[in-house]
């Protein structure tokens, strides 16, 4: 995955979190998009193939969020916050 401008959203598939992403991907802007179901990361990836990066993650496991965070740190993701 290339990571230039890489842009994160937590909860890609609820709320707020698609319409960030989906503005983000329209912009054509690679989009790593946190989500809890398998389900959903497929459905997520589907929108924009090759640039929207799923990754599974609930934020209440607060087991997950800093292994998933050094993977985006070790990728040299440029962070864009909105």
């Amino acid at each position: 995955m290339a990571t230039e401008g890489l842009i994160l959203v937590t909860g890609a598939s609820s709320g707020l979190g698609p319409a960030f992403a989906q503005h983000a991907l329209a912009s054509g802007r690679r989009v790593l998009g946190t989500v809890r179901r398998q389900a959903d990361a497929e459905a997520f990836e589907r929108l924009a193939p090759g640039h929207a990066h799923a990754r599974l993650l609930d934020v209440t496991d607060t087991a997950a969020i800093d292994p998933m965070v050094a993977e985006v740190e070790a990728a040299s993701v440029r962070w864009r916050c909105w």
